[in-house]
């Protein structure tokens, strides 16, 4: 499933080559640089330059490894719609984490590698929460989000622990059992 997504990222970032990219592109150079917020000049709805620092604390807060990229309409003539924007994005980044692109206004999200949760529906709650109060609340909250859901399954052991402990327990059961087992086959 991955290496589907992976492959279909790459399709999507050659194609916004193939398009010139130059909106794009802009984006990528700015986020691999180590800037997790970027914010095209061009893009309406956009964010504040309070809101833009707000949120890489956000992030930084949350542990990094999460990008945003705020764009102009203007992108979807690199790539048809949003979503292969943001593939773009995630696929020209290529590093573990959480991605957001908020295209014209139009806020999508996801996940690459070993994120936790579901970043698209995390980012559709925000939308749906923030969208009336604008861009610079809905990005805050999904930022939030994603910090939170984090935090949530760092609390507890992971569950590939919780299987190894299963399975641990059941040997030593099995193997209790084929003790009492054998002192009885041996006294009997």
């Amino acid at each position: 499933m991955v290496s589907c997504q992976v492959a279909f990222v790459l399709i999507a970032a050659s194609s916004a080559s193939a398009h010139g990219g130059g909106v794009i592109k802009g984006a990528l150079d700015v986020l691999r640089a180590g800037d997790p917020v970027y914010v095209d000049a061009t893009a309406i709805p956009t964010l504040e330059t309070a809101e833009a620092t707000r949120l890489r604390e956000s992030i930084a807060a949350a542990g990094g490894e999460i990008y945003v990229a705020v764009l102009p309409a203007d992108a979807q003539h690199e790539l048809e719609t949003a979503d292969k924007v943001l593939e773009a994005i995630a696929s020209g980044i290529g590093l573990d984490g959480a991605y957001a692109v908020a295209v014209g206004g139009q806020v999508r999200a996801m996940a690459l590698g070993t994120e936790r949760g579901d970043a698209a529906a995390l980012a559709e709650r925000a939308r749906d929460q923030y969208a009336e109060q604008g861009l610079g609340p809905t990005l805050a909250d999904f930022v939030n989000r994603l910090a939170a859901d984090r935090r949530q399954g760092s609390d507890g052991p992971p569950m590939a622990a919780i299987v190894a402990l299963i399975g641990g327990l059941g040997l030593l059961a099995l193997l209790a059992t084929l003790v009492r087992a054998r002192r009885r086959s041996s006294v009997g």
